[in-house]
């Protein structure tokens, strides 16, 4: 194992990168784990604690997208900014097994950057989340995930004023999919909403059950 405090991976070549396990924990500056323009990379197992932006983020750098990278396994709790964040016209990552606990969105595509397309997130377990569970905007289209289980989220942004769990925004946003969907309310306020696409974001396909 490898205890850091951030990781950076940029783009120096394809699958220049084989990294079995990554550990970072009480990032109080930055993203803990984020490639820019890296493509065709490999992560075991990626586990962030405690972070002040995002746990993971996979973004642009200013020529070339993020993009056909693997997560097998990533583990981001409680990290201030969205747990996973993709951008920049990053495409085709795939993310195998996902689990969040606690902080924002979990998921957050395009953002106010550029769009993030056709990227696949597997089995997704998520706890806690306040904002959010999925936001994608900026014609972010094709995603898909597999499945979400979900316990105690809340739709509270103060920003987008995201009304539902499973947020899609603005004109291009299309062709997202969320092939299973649960979420369980324990104790806490139930949210608002489970689905909503709006300011032209289309054909979003989900199988939602509160």
């Amino acid at each position: 194992d490898c205890l850091i405090d951030s990781f950076y991976a940029r783009s120096t070549g394809d699958g220049f990168t084989r990294a079995d396990t990554v550990v970072v924990a009480n990032n109080e500056a930055a993203t803990a784990v984020e490639t820019y323009g890296a493509q065709g990379n490999t992560f075991n197992r990626v586990h962030t604690v405690n972070t002040r932006g995002y746990g993971v983020a996979l973004a642009t750098d200013g020529t070339n997208a993020s993009s056909s990278n693997r997560f097998r396994s990533v583990t981001v709790e409680n990290a201030n900014d969205p747990s996973i964040h993709v951008s920049g016209l990053s495409s085709d990552n795939r993310f195998d097994h996902v689990f969040v606990r606690a902080g924002s969105f979990a998921f957050s595509l395009g953002e106010g950057t550029s769009a993030a397309n056709n990227n696949v997130f597997g089995d997704s377990y998520v706890e806690g989340c306040v904002y959010g569970i999925v936001k994608a905007t900026d014609a972010s289209s094709g995603n898909h995930w597999k499945q979400i289980v979900a316990t105690n989220c809340f739709n509270t942004d103060p920003v987008t004023n995201a009304d539902a769990l499973l947020y899609f925004s603005d004109s291009g946003t299309t062709g997202n999919t969320v092939g299973r969907f649960r979420h369980r309310t324990y104790n806490n306020p139930a949210p608002s909403g489970i689905f909503n696409q709006e300011n032209g974001a289309t054909a979003t396909a989900t199988e939602p059950r509160a």
